[in-house]
């Protein structure tokens, strides 16, 4: 899956893609985030994504063909709920990638206050 870009040029898939699953991440008030770091298998830094979500984030690293919206349920919850991107997509192309449960949802501490 190679990407074409506004110049007429070809994003090439450069890295493999290291996950660290359930990171307690910790706020300035004390709770404690949940998050899942895709990162690329290389050494260096890169620009990072953030995607949170109210909605079950292990869901978000579901590998999906695309269709429909709503058209199919993962896990139960309809698709629609994944807001995350394509991980394979941007690590693989150098980004790092972090999915999270915003607080009071999945692991996550303190309360959801939508």
């Amino acid at each position: 899956m190679d990407a074409i870009i506004g110049t007429g040029k070809i994003s090439k898939r450069e890295y493999g893609i290291i996950d660290n699953r359930n990171v307690s991440t910790p706020m300035t008030d004390g709770v404690t985030i949940d998050v899942d770091v895709f990162r690329p298998d290389a050494k260096g830094k890169f620009p990072g994504l953030v995607a949170m979500s109210a909605f079950n984030k292990d869901i978000q690293s579901e590998r999906i063909w695309p269709a429909a919206t709503r058209s199919r349920r993962i896990r139960g919850i309809p698709d629609a709920c994944i807001e995350a991107g394509p991980i394979d997509f941007f690590v693989r192309r150098g980004y790092v990638h972090i999915i999270g449960s915003v607080r009071g949802t999945g692991r996550s501490s303190g309360l959801y206050n939508w």
